[in-house]
């Protein structure tokens, strides 16, 4: 066997052993809420609560949500920052914007929420099990003028 025949060979495994050890450790949910519009005095706000139980399994794990609540103006541009979160069973997180964060230049703007949630792809997953509202509130008292029960999203616990 030649010299480059050898350094071909072990190039080759070199490049087959970095693929594959380039796995992905987790994956993204997404839940996309309907578009909500709201106005000039009201702030927009999505609610987040972990309702998954620890584990009770031996060797369970700890009921755990990672993701993160965006905001999507009606081009499809993102608004901000997304707001992250991680909660344990029974937390609860809210995300807000309030209409001046919208840019929007007239009285009234369409906008969607969107939730992500990363989970790992471990074979000990932790249950999660997120459920959402939708609420837009008057800025200037925090009444609530609009209340959605929104839906959710859940990834078993493994």
């Amino acid at each position: 066997m030649s010299l480059r025949t050898l350094l071909l060979i072990l190039s080759c495994t070199a490049c087959i052993s970095t693929a594959v050890a380039q796995t992905t450790t987790t994956n993204t949910r997404q839940f996309t809420f309907p578009v909500v519009a709201f106005g000039s005095n009201e702030t927009l706000e999505i609610n987040v609560i972990n309702v998954a139980a620890n584990s009770t399994a031996t060797g369970g794990a700890a009921a755990s949500c990672t993701g993160s609540v965006a905001f999507r103006n009606s081009s499809g541009a993102a608004i901000g920052n997304p707001a992250t979160f991680t909660l344990t069973s029974g937390q609860i997180t809210s995300a807000r914007l309030p209409f001046a964060s919208s840019l929007s230049a007239s009285g009234r703007e369409a906008v969607r929420a969107v939730v992500d949630i990363t989970v790992p792809t471990t074979t000990l997953r932790p249950p999660c099990s997120l459920q959402f509202s939708v609420e837009i509130i008057d800025a200037s008292t925090n009444a609530t003028h609009v209340y959605i029960s929104a839906g959710s999203l859940t990834t078993a616990g493994r």
